[in-house]
């Protein structure tokens, strides 16, 4: 402020005015040594940056982050502010696409679902990066095995959970619609994920929930479920008040990288239909990039998992199934949820080993949803 009287005196006058201040893009530009020095830090979305910044190479660092989902193009106003660029995120999450811009609940299967070069794919073959190992966010192992070994390379540094309860399972609401249309979100398992988030509500108001559906439609029914459900038992609004932002959510798998939650329920939704056969129009799941949206969804509990689904895993028909897709990821995980976070894929154990007779007894009963204890 003493080398730069003529900007102190610039905010100082903007600062004691109570309306018709100037544009903060205009206060930038006639005072950005002394806005800087005195607020060192600005965080912007990047597509906001040049609205409220005009100089170039304006601070030493602009920092990145979640960049799996920011296009280059829309990074290079922010790069441009900067001396140097850190870029961190994670490439085997969501990729950014045109989800948001084509979606609606009526023509959710038709949607262009297309992964594009990231600004964080873009850095990567030429500047030098590091990868954060340690897992810090499952405070179950088991939370995170499953990714770890089929995403990560078995690469994550991860810790043991605390024994008792497993932290993930899978709940199998057995039910064949009655009427048409519930395949892309059964009804059946709407009515089972309410149940479960008004017994948490009750039981353990004190962990955090968030709902996670792998299709928009089927998210909105168990809200509007929910809501109804809510209105009847008026001790429970604490829990759903929606000024608590923290405490509970429920978010179709596009709009969850970034939440995190101590307990999550991975509802599926996707079903049979009247004739008992599991159409396989799952969605953005089978399209490119599949296999990234679903290791999203399954990486956000601290504490457990409760997958919900009308079908088991042994329902998806094997042939159909492509090795890499998100497809075949959904029957894998399926199946570790449940064998309780225990059965990584045939014959790929996270305890003692079984040999293959004791395997086939177990997947067996576990497609028929037997808890094995």
């Amino acid at each position: 402020m003493n080398e730069f009287p003529e900007q102190e005196t610039l905010i100082r006058g903007e600062a004691a005015k109570n309306r018709r201040h100037k544009p903060l893009r205009q206060t930038f530009a006639r005072a950005a040594d002394v806005l800087t020095a005195v607020c060192p830090c600005w965080m912007a979305s990047p597509l906001s940056v040049c609205q409220l910044i005009t100089s170039t190479e304006l601070f030493d660092y602009v920092i990145f982050d979640e960049a799996s989902q920011v296009l280059p193009e829309d990074a290079v106003p922010s790069i441009l502010r900067g001396k140097h660029v850190i870029v961190a995120g994670d490439n085997k999450q969501l990729p950014p696409s045109t989800f948001f811009a084509t979606v609606e609940e009526d023509d959710e299967e038709d949607i262009d679902a297309t992964a594009y070069e990231s600004l964080l794919d873009m850095m990567i073959p030429f500047v030098k990066g590091f990868h954060l190992n340690w897992h810090y966010r499952s405070r179950d192992e088991s939370l995170i095995s499953f990714s770890n070994s089929h995403i990560y390379d078995d690469r994550l540094i991860t810790f043991p959970g605390p024994g008792g309860t497993a932290a993930i399972s899978h709940v199998f609401v057995d039910c064949i619609p009655n009427s048409d249309g519930q395949e892309d979100s059964s009804g059946g398992e709407v009515q089972k994920v309410v149940e479960l988030i008004l017994n948490h509500a009750r039981s353990a108001p004190g962990r955090t929930l968030g709902v996670i559906t792998m299709g928009i439609k089927h998210a909105n029914r168990i809200q509007a479920l929910l809501d109804r459900e809510t209105a009847r038992y008026p001790e429970l609004a604490e829990f759903f008040d929606p000024d608590r932002s923290d405490r509970f959510f429920v978010k179709n798998l596009e709009r969850v990288q970034g939440d995190e939650r101590d307990v999550i329920i991975l509802s599926v939704g996707y079903g049979k239909n009247r004739a008992g056969q599991l159409p396989l129009n799952f969605g953005p799941i089978v399209s490119a990039g599949g296999r990234l949206r679903l290791n999203v969804a399954a990486t956000r509990a601290r504490e457990q998992v409760i997958v919900v689904s009308s079908f088991v895993y042994s329902d998806i028909n094997s042939t159909k199934v492509k090795p890499g897709t998100g497809l075949e990821f959904l029957k894998n995980y399926l199946q570790y949820a449940s064998s309780g976070g225990r059965l990584l894929s045939r014959g790929e154990l996270t305890s003692e080993p079984m040999n293959d007779f004791e395997a086939d007894v177990y997947e067996a009963l576990c497609a028929k949803g037997i808890e094995i204890v």
